[in-house]
């Protein structure tokens, strides 16, 4: 019986190695039972994977390759916000005239972009980049803008001068060393006729003062010009003004900086090297003068009306009622004696006081009771 049983076991090995052949040796040892009764080799087919959820930019990129236009052609607004266009200047805007040097042309850029959605001001750029106040024979401010006036009728003259004139200047013939006392005099007077050539034709003048630079020697210069620019303002008439720039391009400690807080507060890039500007820069310039040009201008509401306006707002008023002597005023309201309960007289009239509803006797309480507080005999 048990050879028998021998035999069986090694015909039915012989016959696994017969059909399976190498690929059983690689296999895991098959007990007895298995052999036997083998069961069915063919193994279940594996389920679809479940796609996972997409999130919006996932399915618009989706929906961008199936369209053909691939993810650089996305919707324009997942890229940017929509571009607003610029209004049109009106006939009657008023007229910023923006004369100087190299600086002065960066500004007028400046209050360019600052005034760009209005279209009640227009920004016009007469500024030459080599000139000064110190080589007239090269170009004379107080005759040139006497022309410019003319031509161009401007509201506001805004002048921003004085980083070409760190030279030698001629007095009674003889050449001046820059800030020496001769020096100085005569270019507060170069400086007081070009003031004067302006507000002699009854328009107000904004005089911008001059930046820091990284020489300490061209800073110390600068200083010296500013306080010769804010006296000629100060001395003029028409509402001239004189706008101190200085410390927006310092740090707490008074030194020149690269990078600074722009308008909106970011550290950007506010100088381009020692003694340029950067378009940053050139905007904060001109957000200082914002405020007072809009003062001259009278009051006109700039920066984002026509957005306003564009967007189903009423448009704002640029006349408000006025405030003060004309103001109606009431007199505060009697809380105490005051009937508050009547609602057909209008605030501020005359109100009676009510009479006080006389008061009931009290009740009497029966003898005995918790609450009987008669005193007892």
């Amino acid at each position: 019986m048990q050879r028998s049983l021998r035999s069986l076991f090694l015909f039915v090995l012989a016959c696994c190695f017969a059909v399976g052949g190498p690929a059983f040796a690689q296999e895991k040892p098959k007990t007895l039972m298995e052999l036997l009764f083998p069961r069915n080799n063919s193994e279940p087919k594996a389920k679809p994977a479940k796609p996972k959820p997409q999130t919006p930019k996932a399915r618009n990129r989706t929906a961008a390759k199936r369209s053909g236009t691939g993810q650089d052609n996305a919707p324009a607004s997942l890229i940017s916000a929509p571009i607003v266009p610029l209004p049109e200047k009106s006939p009657t805007a008023k007229k910023i005239l923006v004369i100087g040097d190299f600086l002065a042309a960066g500004t007028a850029s400046g209050l360019t972009t600052t005034f760009e959605q209005s279209a009640d001001v227009i920004v016009t750029d007469a500024t030459n980049g080599s000139s000064g106040l110190v080589r007239d024979d090269f170009y004379n401010w107080p005759s040139q803008v006497a022309t410019l006036i003319t031509s161009q009728q401007p509201a506001i003259v805004v002048v921003m001068l004085g980083a070409n004139d760190r030279q030698q200047l001629t007095v009674n013939g003889k050449r001046e060393e820059v800030r020496s006392p001769l020096w100085l005099a005569e270019y507060r007077n170069r400086v007081g006729a070009l003031a004067r050539a302006i507000t002699s034709r009854n328009i107000p003048l904004v005089w911008i003062g001059q930046v820091p630079f990284k020489s300490s020697a061209m800073t110390a210069d600068m200083l010296a010009l500013n306080d010769i620019f804010r006296e000629a303002a100060d001395n003029s008439k028409i509402g001239s003004s004189y706008i101190d720039v200085w410390e927006g391009f310092v740090d707490e400690t008074g030194k020149f900086i690269e990078r600074g807080p722009d308008i909106n507060g970011q550290t950007v890039a506010l100088r381009n090297g020692q003694i340029n500007v950067t378009k940053a820069g050139y905007r904060k310039i001109a957000f200082y003068a914002e405020r007072t040009l809009n003062r001259l201008l009278g009051d006109v509401v700039l920066e984002g009306k026509q957005l306003i306006e564009q967007a189903g707002f009423p448009p704002l008023s640029l006349n408000p009622q006025p405030v003060g002597p004309n103001l109606e005023r009431n007199r505060p309201i009697d809380v105490l004696g005051t009937e508050m309960t009547t609602g057909n007289t209008l605030l501020g009239a005359t109100v009676q006081p009510s009479k006080p509803a006389p008061l009931s006797p009290p009740a009497l309480v029966p003898s005995g009771r918790i609450d009987d507080l008669k005193p007892k005999p």
